[in-house]
């Protein structure tokens, strides 16, 4: 079970990820342990997997194999970093025809994977989603989040939710990015039915000087300072109706109540 997040704002990308890796086997979960989901890879791109660790490692095995040249473009790198992600997939899914007939859909669990990669392209933060086959999609100005695993239901509708209130008229800085994958984990990991759990991991990648790459991973204090901002934005939410009803003289009538 998994939930990771990237955001891609103004002045670089934000990648978050809860740290709950659950065991198994045919199906069946045994226990939670705590694990990291986020690699930084040549210290010049962040990787983040869905999916079985087994392919995460060889994603990353991979991925650390290539070296794009300066001047590539972003095509190119796409298809590039697509091509070392398909490698280890195409091998998993030749497996997969054999064994189905015998184990079913279980079978599947051990090949689908969706991934996020940050990485600077032409001294630009790129952030590009791989699906399950593999295909490359970058984020845009318009489609500036992402979130795969697990959580995804409950991440995505509350993304958008954030982007509606924060993003409506400018699009996020770092600090807003970072922000709202924060909240967005900890609203998931406090109502999802099991699987997606603390610690939280987040990395940012930002164009540095001389436009190189330039990567961080938030301390656990630096993650407490904007819990304690989710805090008082969800104590605002929580006596809004107090300041409708001072605002208001009082009259309670005027504020629109839900209807059963």
């Amino acid at each position: 079970m998994t939930l990771i997040i990237a955001i891609k704002c103004t002045d670089g990308i934000v990648l978050a990820a809860d740290g709950a890796t659950t065991f198994g086997s045919l199906g069946t979960r045994t226990i939670r342990q705590p694990s990291r989901k986020l690699t930084v890879v040549n210290d010049r791109m962040i990787v983040g997997v869905s999916g079985p660790v087994g392919l995460q490692q060889r994603f990353v095995g991979e991925l650390t194999a290539i070296a794009p040249g300066a001047q590539a473009k972003r095509h190119q790198i796409m298809a590039l970093l697509a091509g070392a992600i398909r490698t280890p997939m195409r091998a998993e899914y030749e497996m997969l025809q054999g064994v189905q007939g015998s184990l079913g859909q279980v079978a599947l669990s051990s090949v689908l994977t969706s991934t996020v990669i940050a990485i600077m392209i032409d001294g630009e933060p790129t952030l590009i989603q791989f699906d399950q086959q593999g295909s490359p999609e970058c984020a845009t100005d318009d489609l500036r989040f992402v979130s795969i695993g697990s959580g995804q239901p409950l991440a995505d509708p509350f993304l958008a939710f954030l982007r509606r209130i924060f993003w409506s008229s400018k699009p996020p800085t770092l600090s807003d990015g970072i922000f709202a994958a924060t909240w967005t984990l900890n609203h998931a990991i406090a109502t999802n039915p099991g699987g997606v759990d603390d610690p939280i991991q987040v990395i940012t990648l930002c164009r540095g000087r001389a436009n190189n790459c330039d990567i961080r991973e938030l301390e656990s204090t630096e993650l407490d300072e904007h819990r304690e901002a989710i805090r008082l934005a969800e104590d605002r939410l929580a006596t809004f109706r107090e300041a409708l009803t001072t605002t208001s003289g009082g009259a309670d009538s005027e504020i629109p109540s839900p209807k059963v």
